[in-house]
């Protein structure tokens, strides 16, 4: 089997890392960002979505306060304020995403009100902590067991509003959701271990990634680790490692997990190395089980490591979500895990790649996300400043 797909990916002709070059890319793209915002403080998205952190106005300004805050953005780059929690954004996901599926409408933490109202809790101090309790109860039993819409993205939502809080009722609700995820397991006889078999967009599949399958379920589990009794994160524990190593493909030291178990439409059957789907994903996801006990299981993220280190950077539009940066985020957690400096050269050496493919692609790429947190150049310029800071932790999934 091979790992990874070669036109998937490529290294371009890149100078050595230049702090200087990479400060003032954090500064354009700043005052890119500026200069695209809409005279009702909104980016261009899908109206369901522009309120989101994922691709929409809650994580570009989130983005901006946060790189402001150290000292990476000039306190005078102001953009408009909208505001976030958007009746209009939940009308539109019921007509326009979940309707052709008879699903009810997801409050998911990544595109809709729950994100929003936690972007707009750092950026103003203001919000209704009790109608984010509310959104995130009532998705708790969403059939949609994956990351982007469903119920564990819930779950991070109630890990990031109880960190801001210190109120147990988020914490009980990570602790109701994860009990709700556990009853959801099966046993799968081709891996050998226990997986979600996830209903999404009307198809039901073995999947493993962050963006949609297993890797993304777990982890407000891992996050939340002191809510829990320790017997009860200690079968989470056993249950992941088991599952990680199970569906793991090995060739030599390089390794890789498929998208799906089984047969599988996602990325054409092909494996891929991206966040959502593929070995940055799980090292992003699950590295704070490195060091816990399992040589076998911190081999395979070194191992997942190697693998995105000689794949080398993606084709696509330089994202958190599918692309460049989000790649290079498994090298700073690698490097934060192992101390080896060597994960943080090459950490700098994607984010200079990311930077010609965003001085390259960046004028004719006009999508609706291309300005977004996890999907465009507000992400790439929060990996920029971490890849100078040396800082491993993914934004809005391992703070906020």
């Amino acid at each position: 089997m091979t790992l990874f797909e070669d036109d998937r990916h490529h290294w371009l002709e890149t100078g050595p890392w230049d702090a200087d070059v990479v400060r003032a890319v954090i500064s354009d793209i700043g005052r890119g960002l500026q200069g695209a915002q809409q005279v009702d403080g909104f980016w261009l998205a899908p109206s369901f979505v522009r309120s989101s952190i994922y691709l929409g106005a809650g994580g570009i300004l989130w983005a901006v306060r946060e790189l402001q805050s150290r000292g990476h953005l000039a306190d005078d780059l102001t953009l408009h304020m909208p505001e976030l929690d958007d009746p209009a954004a939940a009308e539109g996901l019921e007509q326009n995403v979940f309707a052709p599926f008879k699903v009810p409408m997801a409050h998911s933490f990544l595109m809709t009100s729950p994100g929003a109202l936690l972007a707009k809790a750092k950026l103003t101090g203001e919000v209704d902590w009790e109608r984010l309790l509310t959104l995130i109860t009532a998705n708790r039993g969403h059939p949609w067991l994956e990351f982007l819409w469903g119920a564990p993205a819930s779950m991070q939502a109630a890990a990031h509003a109880f960190n801001m809080t210190g109120d147990d009722r988020f914490a009980e609700e990570v602790r109701l959701g994860a009990d709700h995820l556990w009853q959801q397991l099966t046993w799968e006889e081709t891996c050998q271990c226990r997986m979600w078999n996830i209903d999404l967009y009307g198809k039901t599949s073995l999947l493993t990634g962050a963006g949609h399958g297993f890797a993304g379920n777990v982890v407000a589990v891992l996050n939340m680790r002191a809510q829990f009794s320790e017997a009860a994160f200690g079968a989470w524990r056993e249950m992941i490692l088991t599952f990680v190593l199970a569906t793991a493909q090995r060739e030599g030291d390089l390794v890789n997990w498929p998208p799906v178990i089984g047969p599988s439409s996602v990325g054409g059957g092909n494996m891929l190395v991206q966040w959502c789907h593929g070995a940055p994903g799980f090292v992003i996801n699950l590295i704070s089980l490195y060091g816990t006990g399992s040589a076998e299981f911190d081999a395979a993220l070194v191992g997942a490591g190697e693998l995105i280190w000689k794949a080398g950077p993606l084709t696509k539009y330089p994202s958190l979500c599918h692309g460049t940066p989000g790649n290079g985020y498994a090298f700073l957690k690698l490097y934060k895990a192992t101390g080896d400096e060597v994960w943080l050269t090459r950490a700098r050496a994607f984010a200079m790649a990311a930077i010609q493919q965003w001085q390259s692609m960046g004028e004719a790429y006009q999508d609706d996300d291309r300005y977004g947190l996890w999907t465009g150049d507000a992400g790439l310029m929060v990996y920029l400043a971490d890849c100078l800071d040396g800082r491993s932790d993914f934004p809005t999934l391992d703070y906020f």
